[in-house]
């Protein structure tokens, strides 16, 4: 059973880690935000974990292509097709449909960094309760 507990683990935190640094960065959030940013950092953890010598500027790298290809999903389907709104990168610069932006891109790339150590950090505690 206790080898169950691993990503949803990850997922929940890493959905209650977005949705802070979401109301944190615009004041605001939804709960669709929580589920697309667990699903994010739960591709950084899986990334980190399964290969630990990719040096982290390529890791990051990688984790903000997953980031954007996720966000861009995620904005096509609540905003574009459920027109709910929640974002809207229309007026920043080469942005695609208004869900995905360089800009972005590069706040993902950088959000990358504190990611892949608490992705380390949390691994541990993991690996720890697994013990018990």
């Amino acid at each position: 059973m206790k080898k169950y507990i691993e990503y949803p683990i990850v997922l929940f935190l890493g959905g209650i880690l977005y949705i802070t640094v979401e109301l944190l960065w615009r004041g605001k959030t939804h709960w669709s935000m929580g589920i697309a940013g667990g699903v994010c950092f739960a591709f950084i953890y899986f990334i980190r974990k399964s290969c630990p010598d990719i040096p982290l500027m390529i890791r990051c790298i990688i984790g903000a292509i997953v980031i954007c290809t996720i966000e861009y999903i995620a904005g096509f389907t609540v905003n574009i097709i459920l027109g709910w709104n929640i974002w809207d990168y229309s007026e920043k610069w080469m942005n695609v449909y208004g869900q995905i932006c360089p800009l972005y891109a590069f706040y993902w790339l950088i959000i990358c960094i504190p990611g892949n150590i608490i992705s380390k950090i949390l691994e541990n505690f993991i690996i720890k309760i697994r013990q018990y």
